[in-house]
C-alpha cells in the first residue's frame, strides 16, 4: 500500500492511495473520495486503502473549508444549532462539486485517467458532493454515496434529485442507514424508485442498499459489509467504460 504525500490538483489537497504501480493502478480506474461535514482528506483512510486495495488509484479530496482548507467560519455557520447551518452545509456540497471539472482536468493532464475510467464516492456530506458530482460532471462513469442523499432539504433548483436525466449514463450504488436521524433514507429510496421508473436498464447500472439497524454512525458490522459492497461495485462496473 502506498499513500502519496498531499499534492495540489488545480491547488486543491488531495491524497493519493495505491497498492500497485501508479500506471497499474490508473488502469484499473480512478477514484475520487470525499469526506464528511467536519472531517478531512485522511479521516477515512482505512476506506480508502480498502478501495486501493482492489487496484485503483484514490484520490481523496479535502472539501471545501475543510482539511488543508479549514475555514473557521465555516465551522461555525455549520455548527449543531445554527440557524443557517443547513444552507452552509449545501454551499460546501455545491462548491466544492464545481471543483470537479478542474480536478478531472487536471488528472486527465497528468495521465491519471485511462478510457475514462473514473469514479466518484463519499460518505455523509461526501454522499451529496457525489450526488450533486454526477449532474455537473459527465465524466464521471461510476459512483458509490454512502449515507448521502439527492434531496436537499432546502429548496434548490441544483437538488439532485430534480435532474433525472443527468443520471442516464452512470452506474450508482446508493447505500443508506434505515436508522438515520440525519440523512432520510426514505428519501434515497424515493429517488431509486424513480430512476427505476425512467431508465430501462435500472438493474444494469443502478442498485439500493439499506441497512435497516444501522444509524448514521453505522454498526460495525454492517460498515464494513458496505464499504466491501463499494469496493465490489467499482471492481464490477469500471472496466465496463
Amino acid at each position: 500500500m502506498k499513500t502519496e504525500p498531499t499534492l495540489f490538483l488545480s491547488r486543491i489537497p488531495a491524497l493519493l492511495c495505491h497498492t500497485q504501480a501508479l500506471k497499474s493502478s490508473v488502469r484499473k480506474g480512478t477514484v475520487l473520495f470525499y469526506h464528511g461535514l467536519g472531517a478531512s482528506k485522511e479521516v477515512h483512510l482505512a476506506e480508502i486503502e480498502r478501495l486501493a486495495s482492489a487496484g485503483f488509484l484514490v484520490i481523496a479530496v479535502d472539501a471545501v473549508g475543510h482539511g488543508q482548507r479549514r475555514d473557521p467560519e465555516l465551522e461555525r455557520l455549520t455548527a449543531a444549532g445554527s440557524p443557517v447551518r443547513a444552507e452552509s452545509f449545501l454551499r460546501v456540497v455545491q462548491e466544492s462539486a464545481m471543483e470537479l471539472p478542474l480536478l478531472l482536468d487536471d488528472l486527465h493532464v497528468r495521465g491519471w485517467i485511462y478510457r475514462g475510467r473514473i469514479g466518484i464516492s463519499g460518505i455523509s456530506m461526501g454522499g451529496y458532493i457525489c450526488f450533486l458530482g454526477i449532474t455537473l460532471e459527465p465524466r464521471l462513469k461510476v459512483a458509490v454515496s454512502i449515507l448521502g442523499s439527492p434531496e436537499w432539504k432546502a429548496p434548490s433548483a441544483m437538488s439532485p434529485h430534480n435532474r433525472l436525466e443527468r443520471f442516464s449514463d452512470i452506474r450508482l450504488l446508493s447505500q443508506n442507514a434505515g436508522r438515520d436521524e440525519l440523512v432520510s433514507s426514505a428519501a434515497v429510496k424515493r429517488f431509486h424508485s424513480r430512476l427505476r421508473e425512467t431508465y430501462a436498464d435500472y438493474g444494469d447500472r443502478f442498485e439500493y442498499i439499506e441497512y435497516p439497524l444501522s444509524r448514521h454512525f453505522m454498526a460495525e458490522q454492517d460498515w464494513r459489509l458496505c464499504i466491501e459492497r463499494s469496493a465490489a461495485w467499482f471492481d464490477l462496473h469500471m472496466s465496463r467504460n
